[in-house]
């Protein structure tokens, strides 16, 4: 019973919302795809698109190590001294506010 109050409510609603066109057939959306494609297409075009991602992916990481190198090779001796220096001072910051951030 409660699917066909379902099938009941969505006929009401499709009416509702759309009277002229109730009862006709609805007009698949356009995909890229035909559906009826052969498996072995399918499959081969998802191959494609997965690798597009891949080679999308590694340039982003690329372009990320290339600029994390940058500014590693920007940073100069004495500020990484300094860095060192302050390190206690910093685990004890992170300690005090229970690992919250810290303006340092």
């Amino acid at each position: 019973m409660p699917r066909q109050l379902g099938r009941s409510r969505n006929a009401i609603r499709r009416y509702v919302n759309d009277p002229i066109n109730y009862g006709k057939k609805q007009k698949l959306p356009q995909t890229t795809q035909h559906p009826h494609l052969p498996i072995g297409k399918r499959r081969n075009s998802l191959q494609q698109h997965y690798k597009e991602l891949v080679c999308f992916e590694t340039k982003k990481r690329m372009d990320l190590k290339d600029v994390i190198k940058a500014e590693w090779d920007a940073s100069t001796e004495a500020e990484l001294k300094m860095l060192v220096a302050r390190m206690p001072n910093r685990v004890i910051k992170v300690i005090q506010t229970n690992g919250g951030d810290i303006n340092y």
